[in-house]
């Protein structure tokens, strides 16, 4: 696998080298390493860092400093920013695509662990805070990225539970946002997907197909 190695600085010092890593989608890595920095309670140097970058309001500065990296180059830039006196925060010597420990599927595992043993009001303070720490612009790309992969008939599932729990001014102003928000031709579209969803036949519940059988026994046995 060909690798980009970047590095981290405080944009207010860019001259100064504070994180090195690597990844193969620079936007994705920023995402978590803002979002572990903000949801884990027990933090590398370098979570610690970014968290304090974030509550003056800053961003870490990301560069490629090489594309198309082998395994071993993230090492040599660790190595070589340690070599002139870069006061890194790494705390491993690279390699294993990690801040601070574990690989991109032990920390995913640990981290599904970690949500699925909090309450519902704590994974929703979480995103919560996960959604404060990004920009509207990351912002809408994340709900971009994961519309793409959610079918019509699923978004449309989402938004009528959403719908449910909002009071009906709420759901007026939603509307009005939603449509405000769209060009002419996206609003013709979402009409005309609408009004498509709506002509389909909907799947019985499984007492209405109960009811259907007992229904044609019945009418059989007599």
């Amino acid at each position: 696998m060909k690798w980009l190695i970047y590095t981290l600085k405080n944009p207010r010092v860019p001259d100064r080298v504070r994180y090195v890593g690597r990844t193969v989608n620079t936007e994705r890595r920023m995402e978590n390493h803002i979002g572990y920095a903000i949801r884990l309670p027990h933090k590398t140097p370098a979570y610690s860092w970014i968290l304090s970058l974030l509550s003056m309001g800053l961003m870490p500065l990301m560069e490629v400093v090489e594309s198309d990296a082998d395994d071993r180059a993230e090492q040599k830039w660790i190595d070589y920013y340690r070599a002139i006196g870069a006061p890194l925060l790494n705390v491993t010597n690279g390699g294993g695509g990690t801040l601070g420990w574990g690989t991109p599927e032990q920390r995913t595992a640990k981290a599904k662990k970690a949500m699925a043993s909090r309450t519902p009001e704590q994974r929703s303070a979480s995103a919560r805070k996960t959604r404060a720490g990004l920009t509207p612009e990351q912002r809408a790309a994340n709900l971009k990225k994961y519309l793409a992969n959610v079918t019509f008939e699923e978004r449309s599932a989402i938004r009528k539970k959403v719908l449910a729990a909002k009071t009906p001014e709420e759901r007026v102003a939603m509307a009005r946002r939603a449509h405000a928000g769209r060009t002419a031709e996206q609003n013709a579209a979402f009409i005309a997907q609408s009004k498509a969803a709506a002509q389909r036949p909907r799947p019985k519940s499984k007492a209405r197909w109960a009811a259907l059988r007992l229904a044609k026994q019945n009418n059989q046995a007599s």
